[in-house]
């Protein structure tokens, strides 16, 4: 019996471990019209641990870019990661809230963008907005 409820553990493990994303992190794909480099993309995080993910399609050599777009009347900072398609965080992180990033030159394949509240600004709830450039 111990024996039986040793093995399903590490098989419970294993899978928690090879999941990409925690649960409820739905990847969301962000398109660009035909011929646009540039596209603006909107989501709603609900709390510190809330977390949108997004994914983007490069060619190798292009530079990726973000940039929050603030409004006047909102105060909602977030940070951004960039993930490489082999899983390596790509972005760089400096003593603000790392809401602009850039990456490049890129290797071909799917960049993974998480956007989360700033955690040295303070809490809200709310929407924001994100500008991705691929050039």
């Amino acid at each position: 019996m111990r024996k039986g409820l040793l093995i399903l553990s590490v098989f419970v493990l294993l899978a928690l471990a090879a999941a990409p994303d925690a649960p409820g992190q739905k990847k969301q794909r962000v398109n660009f019209k035909p011929g646009a480099v540039q596209t603006t993309i909107s989501g709603k995080l609900n709390n510190y641990k809330d977390r949108k993910v997004y994914v983007v399609k490069v060619r190798k050599g292009q530079t990726l870019n973000t940039e929050q777009i603030k409004s006047d009347a909102s105060t909602h900072y977030v940070s951004v990661e960039i993930t490489s398609p082999a899983g390596k965080d790509v972005s760089d992180s400096d003593a603000s809230c790392n809401d602009v990033k850039e990456v490049g030159p890129t290797v071909a394949g799917d960049y993974r963008i998480t956007v989360y509240e700033c955690q040295k600004a303070d809490a809200w709830r709310g929407s924001f907005k994100l500008r991705i450039s691929v050039k």
